[in-house]
């Protein structure tokens, strides 16, 4: 399913020395981005014959979304490619790392390739521009789409928007699945709006079950608004919240929870679906646009107003077992084998430059 679209990328090794010049926001903070730049960049970098130079957009700059900061990343680069001579750039493409990345590779002479989480395309994600965001942001990262030599989409709906882009998705951890589980059901993210938890809260707290806890892993502004929810729903007793924990506290909570749901309103392709597969914990998604495509054996699909939502979750939860055994990972990627898919496409825009 998901690895066939490795088919046609992958080509073979090359004994060449290749230096790419990796540029990605890294932990901390750790979110959907960071995390996947410090993944892949981790196995690129086992990669015989491959040489990953890592730029850091956030280590010498917090403010490196706004758009006044483009000359600086831009200088960055400069330097980068003044002290390692890189054959091309590689930038997980925010808006504005991506303008910098555009206007450096022209100026240099190199190729570059680009990322798309969804920046200036998923709503609420647009870095960096002030009040013409919503005017300039979509058609801005298809301009660079279409200008870099070549662009890579983590989704199929990004893909839809981007033409030009090859979908290429995140890969799948390699865990053990967990002998026991807790009954409990795990959020994982930041506690915003657009994530829906309330819904979730309030779904939780119409199902009749003294055993069932539900935990919230991140925080953000609806922190408060939710303390005070679960409080006057009186589930002070059934209801975690654990805020920011370190990526193996987070793991083991996923690994131990009965269902992981994500409700959000959009997402592109949330890394924590494939740590929940990985270590066979069914997940529940949002319906919407950005879950339309994911149809693998574990993963539900619901609406999420309340009730519909405790539904769901209660129907889920009768049949839990048959659910986790139905979940395989033979058609998912690896890390590794996402790392190697990218590794052809480098030595195929690199050419003969390769020294």
């Amino acid at each position: 399913m998901l690895r066939s679209h490795l088919h046609g990328i992958v080509l073979e090794a090359s004994e060449k020395h290749l230096r790419v010049l990796f540029v990605a926001p890294f932990p901390p903070p750790r979110h959907g981005i960071s995390v996947y730049s410090e993944r892949l960049f981790g196995e690129l970098s086992k990669i015989e014959g491959l040489e990953v130079i890592r730029l850091d957009v956030r280590s010498e700059d917090k403010k490196y979304l706004s758009a006044s900061r483009i000359p600086r990343l831009i200088s960055r680069i400069f330097r980068a490619h003044s002290t390692w001579n890189f054959h091309l750039i590689h930038t997980q493409c925010l808006l504005v790392p991506g303008i910098a990345s555009l206007i450096a590779s022209k100026l240099l002479g190199k190729p570059l390739i680009l990322t798309f989480h969804g920046s200036g395309i998923v709503p609420k994600t647009y870095f960096g521009l002030g009040r013409s965001r919503l005017i300039l942001s979509k058609p801005l990262a298809k301009l660079l789409s279409l200008l870099s030599e070549y662009s890579v989409a983590v989704s199929p709906w990004i893909k839809e928007e981007l033409p030009r882009s090859v979908f290429l998705p995140p890969g799948f951890p390699k865990t053990s699945r967990s002998t026991h589980r807790e009954r409990k059901i795990c959020f994982v993210g930041r506690l915003t709006e657009e994530k829906n938890p309330l819904p979730l809260l309030e779904a939780v707290s119409r199902i009749e079950d003294e055993n069932l806890k539900l935990v919230f892993i991140g925080n953000g502004p609806l922190r408060k608004k939710l303390e005070l929810r679960a409080k006057n729903l009186s589930m002070d007793s059934k209801v975690l919240f654990l805020g920011e924990v370190s990526e193996k506290e987070a793991l083991d909570h996923i690994r131990s929870s009965m269902l992981l749901v994500i409700p959000s309103e959009y997402e592109v392709f949330p890394l924590v679906l494939t740590e929940a597969l990985s270590s066979g914990t069914p997940v529940l998604v949002s319906e919407g646009k950005w879950s339309e495509w994911i149809r693998f054996k574990g993963v539900i699909r619901s609406p999420t107003s309340p009730e519909e939502l405790s539904n769901k979750i209660k129907e889920v939860l009768s049949r839990i077992d048959e659910l986790t055994a139905e979940i395989s990972m033979e058609d998912f990627p690896s890390w590794e084998e996402i790392s190697r898919a990218y590794y052809s496409i480098y030595k195929l825009l690199a050419g003969g430059e390769i020294d």
